[in-house]
């Protein structure tokens, strides 16, 4: 009987589809050129391992094509097995419970299917906690035939509440650095934020008290969720360490930092001046990520938008540039830069928007200064 070849989506597809039996093949193919059965006339398929290099066209990009060898009765045993492979996963509490509790879902068309749900259909064990999952390395989760629970009646949350590391580059974008009249570092502006200062997606922005600050602004910035321990990693494998994306939303006191230059950490460190999610989508779901626009809104307009191929380092070279100084971990995150803040006041609205990766919004009201101890 003839075999046809079944274009596989990455790498994962392919050891997925070699764990159910059928044998697979890979052709390296540059861009714009699609060996026979490759998905999408021209267009390398998601997360297919990219190899860059340079020419005298300009970049380009050689990526392995993954084919699963298959009988054409074999056709839909082969989609069944990949439709979890695109995944955006988030963390949850279902509505109007009087003792709300966090879940991990992922989101399907529909709304959210629960992991407490998936492992009681597929007989699996996955954490039911969203960080424990990136630290396990779970992306192949199977969805197909549970039914979702309506976004309506979920309340999305912080995708986890203690990251083990928050790094934030400080002036990746050249029109940051205008906007606040500072001059663009030749390295990373790298700064770290404590888990303190982290609200929950579409909740409130605290301002400080005037006499502590009354000059904040809040950026809307691409953040890379690391998915594996590692050291030392060569620019061209950043890619295989990173879980996936999100949104973030990044507040910064300016009138604090104008004071003193070391004064970042502090400026950046308020409560409610940081948030991330609600969203993380795995790498397969955004596989040109430099391709990808940031937007803050403010309000009912754009207060700034640029693409991430105009920063000035790009994530893959800030994954590999701090693990050269660091070990990395599975849920560190990476908050890449925002071409230009918002200055806010109570009463205002702002957010994170970016396409294909998701939206995190908020709320801006006057704090006070309430004593605890």
């Amino acid at each position: 009987m003839p075999t046809v070849r079944v274009p596989l989506l990455d790498s994962a597809g392919a050891r997925l589809a070699r764990s159910e039996g059928f044998e697979t093949a890979t052709v390296l193919a540059t861009r714009g050129s699609s060996p026979e059965g490759a998905p999408g006339r021209g267009r390398p398929p998601h997360n297919s391992g990219a190899v860059s290099g340079e020419s005298r066209l300009g970049r380009v990009t050689r990526r392995n094509y993954h084919f699963c060898v298959v009988h054409p009765c074999q056709f839909p045993a082969v989609y069944i097995n990949l439709v979890s492979l695109f995944m955006k996963l988030l963390t949850f509490r279902y509505a109007r419970q009087s003792n709300p509790v966090d879940h991990a879902g992922v989101v399907v068309e529909g709304g959210i299917a629960p992991i407490l749900e998936i492992n009681s259909r597929f007989d699996k064990h996955y954490p039911n906690n969203l960080l424990e999952l990136i630290q396990a390395g779970a992306k192949d989760i199977p969805t197909q035939g549970i039914p979702p629970i309506p976004f309506e009646q979920v309340e999305p949350r912080l995708p986890y509440d203690v990251p083990p590391k928050i790094w934030c580059i400080g002036l990746n974008y050249h029109s940051h650095a205008v906007d606040i009249d500072a001059v663009q570092p030749e390295e990373p502006g790298s700064f770290m934020k404590p888990a303190s200062c982290m609200f929950q997606p579409g909740g409130e922005i605290l301002l400080p008290p005037p006499e502590f600050s009354d000059d904040v602004d809040a950026e809307g910035e691409l953040g890379v969720v690391i998915g594996r321990t590692c050291r030392y990693v060569p620019r061209d494998r950043a890619q295989e360490v990173i879980f996936g994306f999100t949104t973030t939303l990044d507040l910064t006191a300016l009138d604090v930092l104008r004071k003193n230059p070391r004064y970042l950490t502090r400026s950046k460190s308020f409560d409610t001046f940081f948030s991330f999610g609600p969203v993380i989508v795995t790498t397969d779901e955004a596989p040109d990520v430099e391709s990808l626009e940031v937007i803050t809104e403010h309000n009912d307009g754009i207060c700034s938008r640029d693409f991430v191929r105009n920063m000035k380092m790009r994530p893959f070279d800030l994954v590999a540039y701090h693990s050269d100084y660091m070990t990395l971990h599975p849920g560190d995150l990476i908050s890449t830069g925002c071409p230009k803040g918002a200055r806010i006041k109570a009463g205002d609205r702002v957010a994170a928007r970016i396409e294909g990766v998701g939206r995190i919004e908020a709320r801006v009201r006057q704090g006070e200064r309430a004593p605890i101890y």
